[in-house]
C-alpha cells in the first residue's frame, strides 16, 4: 500500500534531521518526504516575533544548521487595498484587516533586548553562514548608541565566517554606534538604500569599514547631494562597482574610477547626477583612463541644466555614448547640445 506523501511530511516535520537523513532508507517516496524538510543551501524568515523565535526552534537540529549557508531576513509590506477592492470583496476584507490587527497588536509588543539578542542567537547557531540578507533595518533594531550595552551586540552581528552582506530598504549610517572596527571578512556588499541628508561622511566612514571588498553595489535614497560619499576610498582587489542615484562632482566620478583602474572588470552607473562639471568632460576622462572595467550607463545621467543630461534609455543617445567610448579618436556626439527622444 502507497502511504500518502502528506502524512509523510507530517511525520517527518516531528523529527530531528539525523532522524530525517535515516528516512531515506524506507523507501523513495519516504525520501523525498524528508529531503524537502532539509534545508540544502539557504533559510528565509519573517522579521516577525513568532517566526524568528520557531527559527530559533528549528536551528537547535545540529544537522540543520549545518546545511545553511543563507538566511535572509524579510520585512513585511501590506499591500494597500482601495475602496473599490474593499466594497468587490468585503469578506476578505474584513479577514485581512482582522489579521492586521493581530499583527500589528504582536509587533508592538516586541522589546529590542529581546529581539536583538535574539537575532544574534540565530547567528551564532549557522556555523557556515556566508551570506546574510536583511530586508530593512529599522531603528528599533540598529539604534544601539542610545544604551551602550548593546554595542558588543552590534560589533558581533556579523559572524567571522560571513562574506555576502546585503540590506535592502531604507539605511542610515547614523543609526549605528560608532566604533573602530574593520569587517575584513566581508568580500561583497550591496545597501539599498543609503539615506543621504548630510550623512556623507558618515556613510563614508561605514564603507571603510569593508576594506576586501571584491563586489560593491550601493544606491543613494533622497534628493540631497552625496558629494565626496566616495572620496578616497580604495579597495585594492575591487573587480564589481555599481552605484545608483549619487550626486557628486565630475572629478569624483573620475576619481572613483582611476583609482580602481587595475583591479575593476565592471563599473556601473545608474541615475547619476553631476553637481560640477559636465558629461562631455568626464567622460572624455573616463576613455582617457588605462583600463579593462567594462563601463556601464543606464537611466538618466543628469546634468546641471536639462540640456547636459543624457537618456540612456534613447538607443540613439546609448549608442552615441558607448561608441565614443569605445573609439578613443572619436569626437563628442552632440557639439550642439542633447536633443533626444526615447525610442
Amino acid at each position: 500500500m502507497d502511504i500518502p506523501v502528506e502524512l509523510l511530511t507530517f511525520i517527518a516535520s516531528e523529527l530531528d534531521s539525523i532522524d530525517l537523513s535515516n528516512f531515506r532508507l524506507v523507501n523513495r517516496a519516504c525520501a523525498q518526504a524528508s529531503t524537502s524538510l532539509i534545508p540544502r543551501h539557504g533559510i528565509s524568515v519573517m522579521n516577525m516575533s513568532r517566526d524568528m523565535k520557531e527559527l530559533q526552534y528549528v536551528l537547535q537540529s545540529s544537522g540543520f544548521a549545518k546545511n545553511v549557508r543563507k538566511l535572509r531576513v524579510f520585512h513585511v509590506e501590506w499591500p494597500i487595498c482601495s475602496r473599490f477592492d474593499s466594497a468587490s470583496a468585503r469578506r476578505l476584507y474584513r479577514k485581512a484587516f482582522s489579521a492586521y490587527r493581530e499583527i500589528i497588536t504582536e509587533q508592538q509588543c516586541r522589546r529590542y533586548s529581546e529581539e536583538i539578542e535574539g537575532l544574534f542567537q540565530i547567528l551564532a547557531m549557522l556555523p557556515n553562514l556566508i551570506s546574510i540578507h536583511v530586508s530593512d533595518m529599522h531603528d528599533y533594531l540598529w539604534h544601539p548608541k542610545v544604551n551602550r550595552r548593546y554595542h558588543k551586540l552590534q560589533r558581533q552581528a556579523i559572524p567571522k565566517q560571513l562574506n555576502t552582506l546585503r540590506i535592502s530598504g531604507g539605511f542610515d549610517p547614523g543609526e549605528l554606534y560608532h566604533t573602530a572596527a574593520s569587517f575584513s571578512h566581508i568580500q561583497h556588499l550591496n545597501i539599498h538604500d543609503f539615506r543621504t541628508c548630510g550623512n556623507e561622511k558618515l556613510i563614508r566612514e561605514f564603507l571603510m569599514r569593508f576594506p576586501n571588498l571584491v563586489t560593491l553595489a550601493v544606491s543613494f535614497q533622497g534628493w540631497s547631494p552625496s558629494i565626496n560619499a566616495l572620496e578616497l576610498l580604495y579597495w585594492p582587489r575591487l573587480e564589481e562597482l555599481e552605484v545608483q542615484g549619487i550626486w557628486t562632482s565630475e572629478s569624483e566620478f573620475a576619481g572613483i574610477l582611476e583609482r580602481h583602474s587595475k583591479s575593476l572588470k565592471s563599473f556601473s552607473l545608474h541615475n547619476p547626477a553631476l553637481t560640477e562639471g559636465s558629461w562631455q568632460t568626464l567622460l572624455t576622462k573616463m576613455r582617457a583612463i588605462s583600463t579593462s572595467a567594462e563601463i556601464r550607463l543606464s537611466g538618466e545621467l543628469y546634468g546641471r541644466t536639462s540640456g547636459e543630461s543624457l537618456d540612456m534609455g534613447c538607443n540613439h543617445t546609448r549608442s552615441c555614448i558607448e561608441d565614443y567610448l569605445r573609439e578613443r579618436e572619436s569626437d563628442w556626439p552632440f557639439p550642439g547640445g542633447v536633443r533626444q527622444t526615447s525610442l
